[in-house]
């Protein structure tokens, strides 16, 4: 996973980037926050960050435990890839809800046939018509009354 590492003091933001780099992580470093910052706001940026800045809450104290960052960075990682496939998810779920919505609120049927104006010079299938703008799929069934019907021409074919 791509990891900035942002820490002013050299020699221990050499150690963590050995560390990590070794855990198999790519890095971006930075000297300051003010570096940090700017590499945070690009397109492209780390998803994981670890910051020498003091921390009321979550913090690992220097010098680190090499175990402790591993865990933590493990966990970090977790957390964005789980942050990421529900960002994904929801993305999928919206193109979705656009698709169903682009169902006309009137479709114009033929009377007789049953066919879709599909455009402007094709007529389409009602199946075929609202499985390309929907997620609807279909399977064949017998209403009762052509149940019904089919079973009197059978009656009298025999």
């Amino acid at each position: 996973m791509k990891i900035l590492v942002a820490d002013d003091d050299a020699v221990c933001r050499h150690v963590l980037e050995l560390v990590l780099r070794n855990f198999g992580h790519d890095l971006v470093s930075c000297g300051d926050g003010d570096e940090a910052w700017r590499v945070l706001q690009q397109p492209d940026a780390p998803p994981l960050a670890i910051l020498d800045w003091i921390m009321p809450d979550d913090y690992i104290p220097k010098p680190f435990d090499y175990e402790e960052l591993r865990v933590r960075v493990q966990v970090g990682e977790r957390i964005v890839k789980l942050q990421q496939a529900l960002a994904q998810r929801v993305a999928e779920l919206q193109r979705a809800v656009t698709r169903v919505s682009q169902v006309q609120p009137i479709i114009p049927i033929c009377k007789f046939c049953k066919k879709v104006h599909a455009d402007e010079n094709h007529w389409d299938e009602v199946e075929n018509f609202l499985a390309r703008h929907s997620q609807s799929k279909f399977c064949e069934g017998v209403c009762p009354d052509c149940l019904e019907v089919g079973l009197q021409l059978e009656k009298d074919a025999v």
